[in-house]
């Protein structure tokens, strides 16, 4: 059974199933979002365009910490993209929601950098508390 990322083996229909959710949850979190931002960044054009990106950074720094894999994190930055590239074309009647202005290039830019950035983002190691356990006046070890 492989477990680290995508392939689960259909023998424990649980975990598959709860790989399943998460997956879908990241995503239509990144879709919602999108959404969410999409509508806002040029409501108070300097303020909603920081509270934008720092939402999106927010929800995509939440996921990659809660999971300690990058797929949930990958999944919503692709449900992110896609709302935004689908809300910044045009619909069947000619409207525009992010239009093509310093509001909607500057939200579609930074997104993308606060994308790469946090996928990018490697994970550190905790520090090992060896040492401590070793000696007995160690830093975080309780004293008696």
């Amino acid at each position: 059974m492989f477990i680290s990322g995508w392939f689960v083996s259909i023998r424990d229909p649980v975990v598959a199933l709860g790989i399943i959710v998460k997956s879908a949850s990241s995503f239509f979190a990144g879709v919602y979002v999108g959404c969410v931002i999409s509508v806002y960044h040029a409501v108070w054009f300097p303020i909603g365009l920081i509270l934008s990106l720092l939402a999106v950074a927010l929800v995509l720094g939440a996921l990659r910490v809660i999971v300690p894999h990058r797929t949930p994190a990958v999944l919503g930055a692709v449900g992110l993209l896609s709302a935004l590239g689908l809300l910044a074309g045009l619909d069947n009647q000619g409207s525009v929601l992010i239009m093509a202005d310093n509001a909607g290039f500057l939200l579609l830019s930074g997104v993308a950098l606060v994308v790469v950035v946090s996928l990018a983002w490697p994970r550190f190691a905790s520090r090992s508390s060896h040492y401590d356990r070793t000696r007995p006046d160690g830093e975080r070890t309780p004293s008696s």
